[in-house]
C-alpha cells in the first residue's frame, strides 16, 4: 500500500484537486444559477484552499519518498549481506573440496608427509570482511538486534582464517618448500625421521597443528555463515514481512 501511494502520489494530488474544483464549480453554479465561466471568477478563496490540498499532499509524497527510500537502502544492503554470506560459503565449500581432492591423490604410507604436502590457496580478498558494520546497526532495531553481533563475528572469524592461511603458506614457502629437495619433495619417499631432519619437529608441528585447524575450521565457520544467515533473514522478514530476501545455499562443507 505504501509503495503504490508513493508511486502515485502527484497523480492522486492532481486527481483530487480536479475533483475538488469540478465540485467547488459546479455546486456554486447549481446554488447560484450562474454559468460556470462567471464562477471561475470568483473562486480564488477555494482555489487557495485547494492549492493547500495539493501542497499538502506533495509534502506527504516528499515524506513518504524519504521513508520509501530509507526501506528500500535497508533491504537493499540486507540482501547484499545475504549475498556475501553466500559468497563465503561457496568459497569454503570450494576451498574444502581442493583440501580433500588433494588427499585423494597422495598416498597413505606416510601420514605426516601426507599432511605436509597439502597446498593452500590464497583465501579471496574480496570476500575478506565485505561487510560494513556501520551500515548493519539499522538491524538494531529489528526483533533480533543481537544479529548485528553476528554478522560482524562471522565476518571477523572469516578474515581471522584468511589470517591463518596466510600464515601457514608464509611457513610452509620458507620452511618446508624451500629445504625439502624437489627431486623428493614429489616422490612421497622422505620417512618422518628425515622430514623432521631437514625441517625440525617444531616446524613439522606447527605445520600438522596449523593445517588441521584449518579444516576444521572451514566446517565451523560454514556452519556460522549458516546461522547467520538465517537469523538475518528472519530478522529482515520480521521488519519488512512483504518484501524478499535471498536464500541460503544448499550444501556445506564436508564433515
Amino acid at each position: 500500500m505504501l509503495y503504490f501511494i508513493n508511486r502515485y502520489m502527484s497523480q492522486m494530488a492532481f486527481s483530487l484537486f480536479g475533483l475538488y474544483l469540478f465540485s467547488v464549480v459546479y455546486a456554486i453554479s447549481i446554488d447560484t444559477g450562474t454559468n460556470v465561466i462567471e464562477n471561475l471568477n470568483s473562486l480564488g478563496k477555494f482555489l487557495a484552499s485547494g492549492g493547500f490540498i495539493v501542497s499538502f499532499l506533495t509534502l506527504l509524497n516528499v515524506i513518504l519518498g524519504k521513508q520509501f527510500d530509507k526501506e528500500n537502502a535497508q533491504v537493499e544492503y540486507g540482501n547484499y549481506i545475504l549475498f556475501m554470506l553466500n559468497q563465503q560459503r561457496a568459497f569454503i565449500k570450494i576451498y574444502q573440496g581442493d583440501i580433500n581432492k588433494q588427499y585423494d591423490v597422495l598416498t597413505d604410507n606416510e601420514i605426516m608427509i601426507k599432511s605436509l604436502m597439502v597446498r593452500l590457496a590464497k583465501f579471496d580478498e574480496r570476500l575478506v570482511m565485505p561487510v560494513n558494520v556501520e551500515k548493519t546497526l539499522f538491524l538494531l532495531s529489528t526483533d533480533n538486534p543481537e544479529i548485528v553481533s553476528y554478522i560482524d563475528k562471522s565476518q571477523r572469524d572469516f578474515m581471522y582464517l584468511a589470517e591463518k592461511i596466510a600464515s601457514h603458506n608464509d611457513l610452509y614457502i620458507d620452511e618446508f618448500a624451500k629445504k625439502i629437495p624437489d627431486n623428493l619433495k614429489y616422490g612421497m619417499c622422505l620417512s618422518d625421521a628425515q622430514v623432521s631432519t631437514l625441517i625440525g619437529d617444531k616446524i613439522v608441528y606447527e605445520l600438522e597443528s596449523s593445517l588441521k585447524y584449518i579444516e576444521s575450521q572451514l566446517n565451523t565457520l560454514d556452519n556460522q555463515l549458516l546461522a547467520t544467515h538465517i537469523n538475518l533473514i528472519d530478522a529482515m522478514k520480521g521488519k519488512y514481512p512483504k518484501r524478499k530476501f535471498i536464500h541460503p545455499i544448499t550444501g556445506g562443507c564436508s564433515a
